[in-house]
């Protein structure tokens, strides 16, 4: 019988505990070491900050795909999102002191963290449903969608959109939503999220990318990744 906690034969949490807190802690170094490598490698290329960082993002979401579909277990969902999740905490946080100048007071930290923990709930609702791969549908949607959204909208954007974010464009923002909607087509069709898997069910969360300009601050990243969520755990649900 398969264990609760991996994919072996036994259920003893000891078995699949050490193995996958160590390998989460190695890709979580990997992945910042990657970045900083390749941050000092550039630095001298002209190739700004913002746009390194938002090529690191989307490599992530994707280096999250086989990450994801090599092991199902709960123990290993539960470390997976809260890195996916974890990562964007410290972004923000990061962004927001270096705004100030200074380090953030506790009571400034309580709504960011209050926004991530409820997309760690979203993630972790999507690893625990009986299709557990798709986690991958926010993960992508953010990473890939964000990224492009970012990139394409700073180069080629001209008409601006309303809301919480005045940099946002229509370019980026059409841009951002083909993107995730090409990549959760290929993975659908790889047969990531199984046979019986619903194709468009996993693909429509895509359009999330089209609230982004209007989700609140620098809160975005976290309400996108709950829109994408949410949206497919409604969907696949009907």
């Amino acid at each position: 019988m398969t264990g609760v906690f991996g994919s072996g034969t036994t259920p003893d949490l000891g078995l699949y505990l050490y193995p996958d807190l160590l390998l989460s802690i190695a890709y979580l170094l990997a992945n910042w070491v990657a970045f900083r490598l390749a941050v000092r490698l550039c630095r001298g290329d002209g190739i700004p900050v913002f746009t390194m960082r938002k090529v690191f993002h989307m490599a992530t979401a994707l280096l999250f795909v086989p990450v994801v579909l090599l092991y199902r277990g709960i123990f290993w969902g539960v470390v997976v999102s809260a890195l996916m999740v974890g990562m964007n905490v410290l972004g923000v946080v990061r962004r927001r002191r270096h705004e100030l100048g200074r380090p953030l007071p506790v009571p400034e930290l309580i709504r960011p963290l209050l926004f991530h923990l409820a997309a760690w709930l979203v993630l972790l609702a999507l690893w625990l449903s009986p299709v557990s791969s798709r986690v991958l549908v926010p993960i992508l949607v953010l990473g890939v969608g964000d990224a492009t959204a970012a990139l394409v909208g700073r180069r080629w954007g001209r008409r601006r959109l309303p809301g919480f974010h005045p940099g946002k464009t229509v370019a980026g923002m059409l841009a951002g939503t083909t993107a995730a909607a090409l990549v959760l087509v290929l993975v659908t069709r790889a047969g990531f999220f199984g046979l019986s898997a619903g194709g468009w069910k996993e693909i429509a969360p895509a359009l999330a990318v089209l609230l982004e300009p209007f989700l609140p601050g620098q809160m975005d990243n976290p309400a996108l990744m709950m829109a994408a969520g949410g949206l497919c755990l409604l969907l696949t649900a009907v």
